[in-house]
């Protein structure tokens, strides 16, 4: 009875462990998954709203050749886009003045037909990450992916723009911008919208804090992606900022990017401050990423030996 007992309080305590270990891992699992059907249903929307322009072209007197290859899926959407990013570049982005400017999504594409206000998505190979871009920085659409910051270009790309983009880091397991770090410079990212894919080269990373507006405005001359999170790892005292700039076709033969970035001019960490936070950032990565998977291989081995010990007996 005693062996008997033993055995089920061994069961328990195994089952109890590996639920407490497993859940960082279902969920990021869980989340992947949730993730891959809202690209799914995104892309599905896209070629609906495809089908409708190609049926409103063959109906029409407008000749294909009138709609650029760029604009062909909601070209008043794109012209608007080109418009408001225009707009900011000579208004000097006069409202983005502080964190809370953010929030606000500069379109609501669920009057063109996206559900979602997705207004597409960001690859970026070095971290093994494709997150969906969800147009306004507030906390529910940081909770699903990376979020378009109001008040900044939009992805559509062009001269005198810097897209900027947000996403929480490690958000409750769930690794979104939590490798950022890894990025160095010529690493490739891309952006995925209705219209074009539009692929970016890192220029520089740098570590600034929460209200410094200036380090993130679209830069004279530029075609610009810039990415953006909390820093160090599980605090929120900075932003570790990624700057990027575009390449077009005719440049990744062989790129040569000039640093249109804003300059170090008043930057508040010293090089030694900056790799200290970003070893310790690494440390914890480290931990969060290895501890679960250490833990359900050391309750296996330990419920094996149990069992053994039982048999002996």
């Amino acid at each position: 009875m005693k062996d008997k007992l033993t055995t089920i309080a061994a069961c328990l305590i195994f089952l109890a462990g590996a639920a407490i270990f497993s859940y960082p891992l279902a969920k990021n699992w869980y989340y992947d998954y949730s993730t891959s059907h809202v690209l799914d249903n995104y892309m599905d929307e896209i070629k609906t709203l495809s089908k409708q322009t190609t049926d409103k072209i063959q109906n029409s007197t407008t000749s294909t050749n009138q709609i650029s290859e760029a604009e062909d899926i909601l070209p008043d959407l794109y012209q608007e886009m080109s418009l408001y990013n225009q707009t900011l570049f000579e208004d000097k982005q006069k409202d983005l003045t502080d964190p809370f400017s953010y929030e606000s999504a500069s379109f609501d594409l669920t009057e063109y037909g996206l559900s979602d206000n997705i207004i597409g998505y960001l690859t970026i190979p070095a971290m093994d990450v494709e997150l969906p871009i969800y147009l306004g920085a507030n906390e529910e659409n940081l909770a699903k992916g990376a979020v378009h910051l109001g008040q900044t270009s939009m992805p559509i790309g062009g001269i005198n723009t810097n897209v900027v983009l947000a996403a929480h880091r490690g958000y409750k397991g769930i690794p979104m911008f939590r490798d950022i770090q890894n990025l160095k410079t010529g690493d490739i990212i891309t952006v995925t919208t209705l219209w074009d894919t539009l692929t970016y080269q890192v220029l520089k990373t740098e570590i600034i804090l929460p209200d410094e507006i200036n380090k993130i405005l679209i830069q004279p001359g530029a075609d610009m992606l810039t990415l953006f999170t909390c820093h160090p790892y599980r605090q929120n005292s900075h932003r570790y900022v990624v700057y990027c700039e575009r390449i077009l076709e005719e440049d990744k033969a062989a790129p040569e990017k000039t640093e249109t970035v804003p300059s170090d001019s008043g930057t508040l960490q010293t090089d030694m401050e900056k790799e200290d936070s970003i070893t310790s950032s690494r440390q914890q990565i480290l931990m969060d990423r290895y501890v679960p998977i250490g833990g359900i291989v050391f309750l296996v081995l330990l419920f094996i030996l149990c069992m053994i010990g039982l048999k002996k007996k």
